[in-house]
């Protein structure tokens, strides 16, 4: 059995990649399960059924500062074309129903996006909202395409 053997170059590398995974890992973790940093779900559902569904987010601080949900990368790929994305100059996440949020970005604008067959939502989530633990955002259904014949 041949031993194929790394190159020191190579070991460096993942030595240094992976000891910055886990310091980021390490201090992420740590830093959201601190006291101080409460955070809260927000669920994102089809107002007749209450199901979740899968939309594009794009969420403002009170001084119009775009924020994204925990979790989701803090800069984009200039070539993003699908989940987190641009539109016209304004970012938008790909959440699939349901996302978390730092309590202290409140109050955060919302505009939410689910394809063809529903209304844009937009609204606003207070404090209020956040210390329930979770904030529901209906989307209303405006037509069914599908039910019309046409598939898209």
């Amino acid at each position: 059995m041949a031993v194929k053997v790394m190159s020191a170059t190579r070991r460096q590398f993942l030595q240094h990649a992976t000891g910055l995974w886990l310091s980021t890992a390490l201090s992420h973790d740590a830093a959201f399960s601190s006291p101080q940093e409460q955070t809260f779900t927000c669920r994102v559902v089809d107002a007749a059924t209450e199901r979740e569904v899968a939309a594009r987010i794009r969420l403002l601080d009170a001084t119009g500062r775009e924020i994204v949900p925990l979790g989701h990368p803090l800069s984009l790929s200039d070539e993003a074309q699908e989940g987190d994305v641009r539109f016209q100059r304004r970012r938008f996440a790909y959440v699939a129903g349901r996302f978390k949020l730092a309590a202290a970005a409140l109050p955060i604008k919302y505009q939410i996006i689910k394809g063809y067959e529903y209304g844009i939502a937009e609204g606003e989530i207070s404090a209020a909202d956040g210390k329930a633990g979770v904030v529901t955002i209906p989307m209303d259904r405006w037509s069914s395409l599908a039910q019309q014949g046409w598939h898209i």
